[in-house]
């Protein structure tokens, strides 16, 4: 079984091959410019719930977060990374579904929120949170 912390760790490296994208497992300190930063949390692990009980689901959140420039170019950055189309470029859909490197059976990007503020020290951000199964 694949530790919780090499899932996270290949989901941010599957997040930055986004252009412009740091990944964090933190709340990173407000964004400036056009980077974008993508929040991964560990949101608790599903115990022998795929495979006919041979594996595990462990459920992440990525939060991607953009500076709140001007709110439609930083929502349609927002839905960009939230483009439903497969193998749409620069979406989290496209960079996370698969075997993350051959590190996992497979993870999935099951669902994304609507565009929210994210209030962060010194100003405000706008993010879409995804949810993000694992199979280990």
């Amino acid at each position: 079984m694949t530790a919780i912390e090499d899932v996270m760790e290949a989901v941010k490296v599957r997040l930055e091959t986004l252009s412009g994208v740091r990944a964090y497992f933190e709340e990173p300190e407000l964004a400036t410019g056009a980077a974008a930063a993508a929040v991964i949390a560990y949101a608790g692990t599903a115990y022998d719930a795929v495979q006919d009980g041979q594996a595990s689901d462990v459920n992440l959140t990525v939060t991607m977060l953009v500076p709140k420039t001007a709110d439609r170019t930083a929502k349609l950055r927002l839905y960009a990374f939230a483009d439903p189309t497969r193998g749409a470029a620069g979406s989290v859909r496209t960079a996370i579904n698969g075997t993350l490197g051959s590190e996992v059976d497979f993870a999935t990007v099951t669902n994304s929120g609507g565009v929210s503020a994210y209030p962060l020290d010194g100003g405000e951000m706008l993010g879409i949170e995804f949810t993000v199964s694992v199979a280990v």
